[in-house]
Protein backbone atom coordinates (compact mmCIF):
# COMPACT_ATOMS: atom_id res chain seq x y z
CA UNK A 1 0.00 0.00 0.00
CA UNK A 2 2.90 2.07 0.72
CA UNK A 3 4.46 1.29 -2.60
CA UNK A 4 1.24 2.55 -4.36
CA UNK A 5 0.66 5.71 -2.71
CA UNK A 6 4.60 6.92 -3.68
CA UNK A 7 4.16 5.86 -6.99
CA UNK A 8 0.94 7.96 -7.17
CA UNK A 9 3.20 10.87 -5.94
CA UNK A 10 5.80 10.61 -8.21
CA UNK A 11 3.76 10.55 -10.99
CA UNK A 12 2.05 14.09 -10.01
CA UNK A 13 5.30 15.71 -9.51
CA UNK A 14 6.05 14.10 -12.78
CA UNK A 15 3.21 16.02 -14.43
CA UNK A 16 3.77 18.82 -12.79
CA UNK A 17 7.24 19.33 -13.70
CA UNK A 18 5.83 18.40 -17.77
CA UNK A 19 3.87 21.42 -17.70
CA UNK A 20 5.87 23.86 -15.92
CA UNK A 21 8.76 23.06 -18.36
CA UNK A 22 6.10 22.85 -21.61
CA UNK A 23 4.99 26.49 -20.46
CA UNK A 24 8.48 27.57 -20.20
CA UNK A 25 9.81 26.52 -23.34
CA UNK A 26 7.34 27.87 -25.36
CA UNK A 27 8.81 31.24 -24.99
CA UNK A 28 9.97 33.59 -27.40
CA UNK A 29 10.17 37.41 -26.70
CA UNK A 30 7.37 37.22 -24.22
CA UNK A 31 8.42 37.89 -20.36
CA UNK A 32 7.61 36.05 -16.94
CA UNK A 33 7.09 37.96 -14.18
CA UNK A 34 8.40 36.80 -10.92
CA UNK A 35 7.06 38.75 -7.55
CA UNK A 36 10.80 38.47 -6.23
CA UNK A 37 12.37 42.31 -6.44
CA UNK A 38 10.03 43.15 -9.22
CA UNK A 39 12.58 41.43 -12.35
CA UNK A 40 11.28 40.59 -15.22
CA UNK A 41 13.21 37.94 -17.27
CA UNK A 42 12.76 37.77 -21.20
CA UNK A 43 14.14 34.66 -23.15
CA UNK A 44 16.22 36.10 -26.51
CA UNK A 45 17.03 34.31 -29.02
CA UNK A 46 19.36 31.22 -28.57
CA UNK A 47 17.78 30.46 -25.24
CA UNK A 48 19.41 33.74 -23.36
CA UNK A 49 18.11 34.73 -20.82
CA UNK A 50 17.79 38.88 -19.87
CA UNK A 51 17.09 40.24 -16.92
CA UNK A 52 15.29 43.34 -16.67
CA UNK A 53 15.07 44.97 -13.38
CA UNK A 54 12.12 47.40 -12.28
CA UNK A 55 13.77 50.48 -13.57
CA UNK A 56 13.50 49.06 -16.97
CA UNK A 57 17.03 48.32 -17.09
CA UNK A 58 19.13 45.46 -17.87
CA UNK A 59 22.49 44.59 -16.40
CA UNK A 60 25.38 45.88 -18.02
CA UNK A 61 23.11 48.22 -20.10
CA UNK A 62 24.51 51.70 -21.16
CA UNK A 63 23.48 54.39 -19.34
CA UNK A 64 24.92 58.18 -19.65
CA UNK A 65 24.74 61.32 -17.26
CA UNK A 66 21.96 63.66 -17.84
CA UNK A 67 19.89 66.52 -16.87
CA UNK A 68 22.59 68.54 -14.84
CA UNK A 69 24.48 71.84 -15.85
CA UNK A 70 27.78 70.22 -14.81
CA UNK A 71 28.30 66.89 -12.96
CA UNK A 72 26.51 64.68 -10.71
CA UNK A 73 27.73 62.54 -7.55
CA UNK A 74 28.86 58.67 -7.50
CA UNK A 75 28.63 58.27 -3.64
CA UNK A 76 29.26 54.89 -1.48
CA UNK A 77 25.74 54.17 -0.90
CA UNK A 78 22.22 55.04 -1.86
CA UNK A 79 21.98 57.57 0.00
CA UNK A 80 22.50 61.81 -0.83
CA UNK A 81 24.65 62.10 2.53
CA UNK A 82 26.71 58.70 1.29
CA UNK A 83 30.32 59.87 1.04
CA UNK A 84 31.13 60.70 -2.63
CA UNK A 85 33.24 58.54 -4.71
CA UNK A 86 33.93 60.24 -7.77
CA UNK A 87 32.17 63.60 -9.42
CA UNK A 88 30.57 62.04 -13.05
CA UNK A 89 30.76 64.70 -15.90
CA UNK A 90 27.47 65.65 -17.90
CA UNK A 91 27.43 63.34 -20.79
CA UNK A 92 29.32 60.54 -19.21
CA UNK A 93 29.30 57.18 -19.74
CA UNK A 94 28.28 54.49 -16.91
CA UNK A 95 26.90 50.68 -17.02
CA UNK A 96 24.10 49.89 -15.23
CA UNK A 97 24.11 47.08 -12.29
CA UNK A 98 21.26 47.19 -10.32
CA UNK A 99 18.01 48.81 -8.88
CA UNK A 100 19.01 50.68 -5.43
CA UNK A 101 16.59 52.25 -2.39
CA UNK A 102 16.01 55.93 -2.32
CA UNK A 103 16.01 56.74 -6.21
CA UNK A 104 19.23 55.24 -6.80
CA UNK A 105 20.94 52.68 -9.46
CA UNK A 106 23.99 50.94 -8.82
CA UNK A 107 26.31 51.76 -11.19
CA UNK A 108 30.02 51.19 -12.42
CA UNK A 109 31.98 54.85 -13.62
CA UNK A 110 35.26 54.42 -14.92
CA UNK A 111 36.02 51.51 -13.18
CA UNK A 112 34.33 52.01 -9.77
CA UNK A 113 30.99 51.05 -8.38
CA UNK A 114 28.65 52.96 -6.74
CA UNK A 115 25.40 55.11 -6.33
CA UNK A 116 23.59 57.24 -8.45
CA UNK A 117 20.54 58.96 -8.80
CA UNK A 118 18.15 57.69 -11.51
CA UNK A 119 16.93 61.16 -12.42
CA UNK A 120 20.22 62.04 -13.81
CA UNK A 121 20.73 58.91 -15.94
CA UNK A 122 19.81 58.26 -19.24
CA UNK A 123 19.26 55.12 -21.82
CA UNK A 124 19.88 57.25 -25.10
CA UNK A 125 23.55 58.49 -25.70
CA UNK A 126 23.10 61.98 -25.86
CA UNK A 127 23.61 63.27 -29.61
CA UNK A 128 26.23 66.32 -29.22
CA UNK A 129 27.48 68.79 -31.75
CA UNK A 130 30.59 68.19 -32.81
CA UNK A 131 32.72 69.28 -35.60
CA UNK A 132 32.05 73.09 -35.28
CA UNK A 133 33.10 75.76 -32.92
CA UNK A 134 32.44 75.78 -29.37
CA UNK A 135 33.04 79.00 -26.75
CA UNK A 136 33.85 78.28 -23.08
CA UNK A 137 31.08 78.96 -20.58
CA UNK A 138 29.94 78.01 -17.06
CA UNK A 139 33.27 78.95 -15.18
CA UNK A 140 34.80 81.13 -13.25
CA UNK A 141 38.19 81.86 -15.09
CA UNK A 142 39.28 79.15 -17.26
CA UNK A 143 38.70 75.53 -18.20
CA UNK A 144 41.87 72.96 -18.56
CA UNK A 145 43.09 71.47 -21.99
CA UNK A 146 44.02 67.91 -20.89
CA UNK A 147 46.72 65.47 -22.40
CA UNK A 148 43.82 62.02 -21.88
CA UNK A 149 40.35 62.12 -21.33
CA UNK A 150 40.23 62.24 -18.04
CA UNK A 151 40.16 64.89 -14.91
CA UNK A 152 43.40 63.09 -13.43
CA UNK A 153 45.29 63.93 -17.34
CA UNK A 154 48.58 66.44 -17.29
CA UNK A 155 47.15 69.70 -17.86
CA UNK A 156 48.06 71.21 -21.44
CA UNK A 157 47.13 75.06 -21.29
CA UNK A 158 44.22 76.54 -19.51
CA UNK A 159 41.55 77.98 -21.40
CA UNK A 160 40.18 81.16 -20.89
CA UNK A 161 36.29 82.05 -20.19
CA UNK A 162 34.60 82.87 -23.12
CA UNK A 163 37.46 81.82 -25.48
CA UNK A 164 36.70 79.66 -28.65
CA UNK A 165 37.85 75.70 -29.39
CA UNK A 166 36.98 73.69 -32.34
CA UNK A 167 35.41 70.48 -31.24
CA UNK A 168 36.94 67.57 -33.01
CA UNK A 169 34.62 64.77 -31.64
CA UNK A 170 33.14 63.47 -28.86
CA UNK A 171 35.49 61.10 -26.17
CA UNK A 172 35.40 59.46 -23.01
CA UNK A 173 34.59 60.81 -19.93
CA UNK A 174 32.21 63.48 -20.54
CA UNK A 175 35.23 64.80 -23.32
CA UNK A 176 35.38 66.47 -26.23
CA UNK A 177 38.58 66.45 -28.15
CA UNK A 178 38.96 69.65 -29.13
CA UNK A 179 41.45 72.21 -30.52
CA UNK A 180 42.67 75.54 -29.05
CA UNK A 181 45.49 77.80 -30.13
CA UNK A 182 47.43 75.47 -32.02
CA UNK A 183 47.05 72.70 -29.62
CA UNK A 184 44.91 69.46 -29.63
CA UNK A 185 43.47 67.57 -26.03
CA UNK A 186 40.52 67.12 -23.93
CA UNK A 187 38.38 69.31 -22.42
CA UNK A 188 34.60 68.58 -20.40
CA UNK A 189 31.77 69.11 -22.78
CA UNK A 190 29.90 70.38 -19.86
CA UNK A 191 31.74 73.74 -19.97
CA UNK A 192 31.31 74.03 -23.63
CA UNK A 193 28.30 75.62 -25.32
CA UNK A 194 27.31 75.44 -29.33
CA UNK A 195 27.94 79.03 -31.05
CA UNK A 196 25.15 79.53 -32.77
CA UNK A 197 25.37 79.52 -36.67
CA UNK A 198 25.76 75.80 -37.72
CA UNK A 199 26.05 76.99 -41.95
CA UNK A 200 23.31 79.71 -41.66
CA UNK A 201 23.81 82.94 -43.37
CA UNK A 202 23.77 86.14 -41.54
CA UNK A 203 22.86 89.74 -43.15
CA UNK A 204 26.42 90.00 -44.24
CA UNK A 205 25.79 86.86 -46.88
CA UNK A 206 28.54 85.45 -44.82
CA UNK A 207 27.77 81.45 -43.53
CA UNK A 208 28.88 79.78 -40.03
CA UNK A 209 32.85 79.45 -40.13
CA UNK A 210 33.36 81.29 -43.15
CA UNK A 211 36.81 82.84 -43.74
CA UNK A 212 37.38 86.74 -43.85
CA UNK A 213 40.20 88.75 -43.65
CA UNK A 214 41.10 92.22 -42.32
CA UNK A 215 41.41 95.02 -44.74
CA UNK A 216 40.78 98.51 -45.62
CA UNK A 217 42.73 100.16 -41.96
CA UNK A 218 46.35 101.14 -41.93
CA UNK A 219 47.78 98.64 -39.10
CA UNK A 220 44.90 96.75 -37.48
CA UNK A 221 41.15 96.33 -35.89
CA UNK A 222 40.61 95.60 -32.54
CA UNK A 223 38.92 92.58 -31.58
CA UNK A 224 36.58 93.87 -28.66
CA UNK A 225 34.21 91.98 -25.84
CA UNK A 226 31.09 93.35 -27.03
CA UNK A 227 29.37 95.08 -29.82
CA UNK A 228 30.66 98.52 -29.10
CA UNK A 229 33.30 100.70 -29.95
CA UNK A 230 33.54 101.40 -26.81
CA UNK A 231 34.00 97.67 -25.54
CA UNK A 232 37.15 96.06 -23.64
CA UNK A 233 39.84 95.48 -26.56
CA UNK A 234 40.63 91.57 -26.53
CA UNK A 235 43.34 92.31 -28.66
CA UNK A 236 44.67 93.60 -32.30
CA UNK A 237 43.96 92.07 -35.24
CA UNK A 238 46.87 92.97 -38.00
CA UNK A 239 46.07 94.17 -41.88
CA UNK A 240 45.51 91.61 -43.77
CA UNK A 241 45.18 89.08 -40.88
CA UNK A 242 42.05 86.15 -41.29
CA UNK A 243 39.50 85.50 -38.82
CA UNK A 244 36.53 83.32 -38.66
CA UNK A 245 33.08 84.68 -39.65
CA UNK A 246 30.59 82.92 -36.91
CA UNK A 247 27.73 85.34 -36.51
CA UNK A 248 26.03 89.01 -37.26
CA UNK A 249 25.79 91.59 -34.33
CA UNK A 250 24.59 94.82 -33.63
CA UNK A 251 26.18 98.33 -34.07
CA UNK A 252 27.95 97.27 -37.87
CA UNK A 253 30.00 93.77 -35.87
CA UNK A 254 30.75 90.61 -36.74
CA UNK A 255 30.97 87.87 -34.59
CA UNK A 256 33.80 86.56 -35.07
CA UNK A 257 37.46 84.38 -34.01
CA UNK A 258 41.04 85.40 -33.94
CA UNK A 259 43.90 82.98 -33.02
CA UNK A 260 41.17 81.23 -30.82
CA UNK A 261 39.76 84.20 -29.46
CA UNK A 262 35.80 85.30 -30.01
CA UNK A 263 35.11 88.63 -29.95
CA UNK A 264 33.20 91.43 -31.98
CA UNK A 265 35.24 93.51 -35.02
CA UNK A 266 33.66 95.59 -37.29
CA UNK A 267 32.36 94.61 -40.44
CA UNK A 268 32.87 97.74 -42.90
CA UNK A 269 36.88 96.66 -41.96
CA UNK A 270 35.99 92.46 -42.92
CA UNK A 271 36.40 90.80 -46.51
CA UNK A 272 35.58 87.81 -47.68
CA UNK A 273 37.63 87.72 -50.26
CA UNK A 274 41.50 87.18 -49.59
CA UNK A 275 44.02 90.11 -50.13
CA UNK A 276 46.34 89.71 -53.22
CA UNK A 277 49.40 91.17 -50.96
CA UNK A 278 52.85 91.67 -53.24
CA UNK A 279 55.57 89.25 -51.97
CA UNK A 280 58.41 88.02 -53.46
CA UNK A 281 60.31 91.67 -53.25
CA UNK A 282 62.26 93.26 -50.99
CA UNK A 283 60.41 95.85 -48.29
CA UNK A 284 61.44 98.41 -45.69
CA UNK A 285 60.58 98.18 -42.03
CA UNK A 286 58.25 101.35 -41.00
CA UNK A 287 55.49 102.40 -39.13
CA UNK A 288 57.67 101.57 -35.79
CA UNK A 289 59.58 103.65 -32.78
CA UNK A 290 63.02 101.39 -32.96
CA UNK A 291 62.72 98.14 -34.60
CA UNK A 292 60.28 95.33 -35.23
CA UNK A 293 60.61 91.65 -34.22
CA UNK A 294 61.62 88.85 -36.31
CA UNK A 295 60.07 85.19 -34.86
CA UNK A 296 60.59 81.48 -35.44
CA UNK A 297 56.45 81.39 -36.30
CA UNK A 298 53.68 83.79 -37.48
CA UNK A 299 52.63 84.18 -34.09
CA UNK A 300 53.18 87.44 -31.80
CA UNK A 301 53.56 84.99 -29.08
CA UNK A 302 56.60 83.21 -30.99
CA UNK A 303 60.01 83.17 -29.70
CA UNK A 304 62.07 86.04 -30.73
CA UNK A 305 65.04 85.32 -33.51
CA UNK A 306 66.13 89.09 -33.46
CA UNK A 307 65.14 92.81 -33.58
CA UNK A 308 65.03 94.60 -37.42
CA UNK A 309 65.55 98.35 -36.80
CA UNK A 310 63.33 100.66 -38.21
CA UNK A 311 64.59 101.98 -41.54
CA UNK A 312 66.28 98.24 -42.50
CA UNK A 313 64.97 96.17 -45.34
CA UNK A 314 64.11 92.85 -45.60
CA UNK A 315 63.25 90.17 -48.39
CA UNK A 316 59.00 88.86 -48.39
CA UNK A 317 59.24 85.42 -49.26
CA UNK A 318 55.86 85.13 -48.63
CA UNK A 319 52.27 85.86 -46.77
CA UNK A 320 52.29 83.40 -43.44
CA UNK A 321 48.62 84.02 -42.48
CA UNK A 322 47.63 85.93 -39.27
CA UNK A 323 48.95 89.41 -40.55
CA UNK A 324 52.73 87.79 -40.72
CA UNK A 325 55.19 87.64 -43.53
CA UNK A 326 57.56 84.61 -43.69
CA UNK A 327 60.95 87.05 -44.74
CA UNK A 328 64.78 87.01 -44.76
CA UNK A 329 66.84 89.35 -42.93
CA UNK A 330 70.38 88.87 -43.16
CA UNK A 331 70.87 84.92 -43.09
CA UNK A 332 67.83 84.64 -40.98
CA UNK A 333 64.70 83.63 -42.00
CA UNK A 334 61.57 83.78 -39.51
CA UNK A 335 58.38 85.87 -39.27
CA UNK A 336 57.31 89.68 -39.20
CA UNK A 337 54.10 91.66 -38.99
CA UNK A 338 53.29 92.78 -42.18
CA UNK A 339 51.37 95.96 -40.99
CA UNK A 340 55.20 97.09 -40.20
CA UNK A 341 56.69 96.88 -43.68
CA UNK A 342 56.33 99.27 -46.43
CA UNK A 343 57.73 98.23 -50.46
CA UNK A 344 61.19 99.50 -50.84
Amino acid sequence: MIMIKRRITILIIGIICMFMFSSCSGLSSKSVKTNFNKISFTQEKGGLMKVKHSSGYFYGQSLWVANCKEYITLRESASTSADALARMPLYAHVTYIADAPNGFLQVVYNGLTGYALAEYLDEYEPQIAIGQYMVVVKCRESITLRKNPSTKAGEICQIPLGDVVYAVKESANGFYMVEYKGRTGYALASYLSSINGGGQTGSGDYYYGQPLWVVKCKEYITLRASASTSAEALDRIPLYAQVTYIGDARNGFLYVIYDGQSGYALEEYLDEYEPQVAIGQYMTVAYCKQSITLRKKPSTKADEICQIPLGDVVYAIKDAGNGFYMVTYGNKTGYVLSEYLRYS
